[in-house]
């Protein structure tokens, strides 16, 4: 190996040492995460008179005297465990703060077998829909309601402030495969004076870990663009120095994911919400770590005594599927990056695979071989073309030799050899940089869809979306962690053949690059490692495909001879 070559390995090796000391520490936390900057102020600023116009909400000074209030419930006594189940989803209620305290999406497991529940349990931290502010002076996330009414498709809790302020709010859950909570909030003047106000609710609290919290579990929210819908999104990471509150106009929902389900609150009026403030939450237990609480401000309105002004809400709970967030205009949620239209494509071509063939590895086999199967005229192009640069070594070499003064004209000449020979030397080049497009939209299709959740292939591998994991030792290894994968180990044999097949180039500096990537597949091995299954079948598969492939163009040129 010349000095080049050790170079580009040595830093090789650094980039891999930076990946597991910086990196994957970051995407593989562990289980304790720091909590919140503490935050003094209020979420909302003192209740200004409405104006004509949209109203300018300052932005919350820091202040003791400014913290809100919870009012005493005299005489309401705690009623827990209120269920609301149709059937997929099984809700239970609160009348501390009228507030959602469990939501069990009834047809998903989490990884321990169980009905998953998407709502993590929290005593310091306010359930969904607790209303946190109000009047800009109270928190009723904890106060006491009054529970008015309870069916089993409704239940209705109202309470009545000091200021003469009647606040009802009904809860219904319709039978059936449906994924939302409708959501009611009635405010009445019964006072003799003019009242102004507007007011906080979560739309989203402690929703439960699936995948990697900073990155995977992020605030929400969809901003109307007119005829489109413009996705802001905030990840646990982003938040982890202080609270976001945006003010942008024309949000229309907003709510907290993971990697694979939503909580998402959407009023029926495109112009209630005014503001979304995202924070960083603790819970309560340590292993539950860092957590999200989302939630909505409306703008100002005022109630004449006597008058009323009704609030409908929907509540979604539920998949991120397509389907499913289609139904409920949500379809923003499926964000697969720069990429995001290939990804789209390649998993409807998944799911039509699956529709006849119901195991997603054997599907990604398939498209596998179908992307093999469009790119082989350009790879056989390519191979042809790397043979016949090794034919035309020895005139390459008496060019080098001729004109090894005149940089330009041996340029030139070596030019015009390749075109007379019909020789094009960055056609090698072509495969690879088509693939990768596809390689990374299937990245992130198989990283972020649904569809690919605990959706077992063969053998060891029962989860396309998470490494193979063929086994697990009591102690963790340096790089490698406490999991044995084996998907890695043969995608890096497969490389290795792969490369040793690769027709040499007589450029000299080509051959450096050749000798180099000898070692490559060592480090895409290291750095691939704990990269979901699915994506490592596909890339395993294709190295395999790619062999068969040289060794049929090689045999294809023999014949020619």
């Amino acid at each position: 190996m010349d000095r080049r070559a050790l170079t580009g390995f040595i830093i090789g090796s650094v980039v891999i040492l930076a990946y597991y000391m910086f990196f994957l520490p970051w995407m593989f936390p562990p289980e304790k995460y720091p909590g919140p900057r503490a935050v003094k102020a209020p979420k909302h600023a003192p209740v200004k008179a409405p104006q004509p116009s949209r109203p300018t909400i300052e932005t919350p000074v820091e202040t003791e005297q400014m913290v809100l209030t919870t009012l005493p419930s005299t005489g309401v006594q705690p009623v827990d465990n209120m269920v609301l189940e149709n059937e997929v989803l099984k809700t239970v209620w609160s009348n501390r703060g009228a507030t959602l305290t469990n939501a069990t999406l009834k047809k998903y497991k989490d990884y321990t077998g169980k009905e998953l529940r998407l709502l993590l349990p929290s005593k310091t931290v306010p359930h969904t829909l607790a209303i946190d502010g109000i009047l800009g002076k109270y928190d009723l996330s904890n106060h006491l309601y009054q529970v008015k009414e309870v069916t089993p498709g409704r239940i209705s809790f109202q309470t009545t402030l000091e200021d003469g302020l009647r606040l009802t709010k009904n809860i219904s859950l319709r039978n059936g495969t449906n994924y939302h909570i409708d959501v009611e909030i009635l405010l009445e003047n019964i006072a003799d004076k003019e009242i102004p106000l507007r007011y906080s609710i979560v739309a989203a609290s402690q929703i439960s870990l699936e995948g990697i919290p900073e990155y995977d579990m992020a605030s929400v929210m969809g901003v109307s663009l007119g005829t489109k819908t413009k996705l802001i999104q905030k990840t646990l990471g982003d938040l982890q120095k202080s609270p976001e509150i945006n003010e942008s106009h024309g949000i229309i929902w907003a709510g907290g994911v993971n990697k694979y389900f939503a909580c998402v609150l959407k009023p029926t009026a495109s112009d209630l919400i005014y503001s979304v403030t995202s924070r960083q939450t603790s819970g309560k237990r340590a292993k539950q770590g860092a957590n999200l609480e989302v939630s909505v401000e409306t703008g100002s309105l005022s109630l004449l005594p006597g008058g009323t002004d009704k609030h409908e809400y929907l509540l979604f709970v539920g998949p991120k599927r397509e389907e499913i967030l289609q139904e409920y205009g949500l379809v923003k949620l499926l964000n697969f990056g720069a990429f995001t239209p290939i990804s789209k494509g390649l998993l409807h071509i998944l799911k039509a695979f699956y529709s006849m063939i119901p195991n997603y590895g054997v599907d990604i086999i398939i498209l596998t071989f179908l992307v093999k199967a469009l790119l082989f005229p350009l790879t056989r192009k390519s191979q042809m073309s790397m043979l016949k640069m090794q034919k035309l070594q020895p005139q390459l070499k008496q060019l080098q030799e001729k004109y090894k003064n005149d940089k330009k004209r041996m340029g030139q000449e070596q030019m015009a050899l390749f075109k007379k020979q019909g020789v094009n030397p960055m056609t090698g080049c072509l495969p690879i940089v088509l693939q990768l497009p596809i390689f990374y939209a299937l990245f992130r299709t198989l990283q972020l869809s649904f569809e690919m959740r605990q959706a077992p292939f063969a053998l060891w591998i029962d989860d396309l979306s998470r490494p193979d994991m063929l086994y697990t030792m009591s102690s963790p290894l340096p790089f490698l962690g406490d999991h044995i994968n084996a998907l890695p180990v043969i995608m890096a044999l497969a490389s290795i053949v792969q490369m040793r097949l690769m027709p040499s180039n007589p450029d000299p500096k080509v051959q450096q690059q050749q000798q180099l990537m000898k070692y490559m597949p060592i480090m895409f091995a290291f750095i691939l490692y704990h990269m979901p299954s699915g994506l490592l079948l596909y890339w395993t598969v294709s190295t395999i495909l790619s062999v068969g492939e040289q060794l049929l163009i090689r045999r294809m040129v023999a014949k020619l001879k």
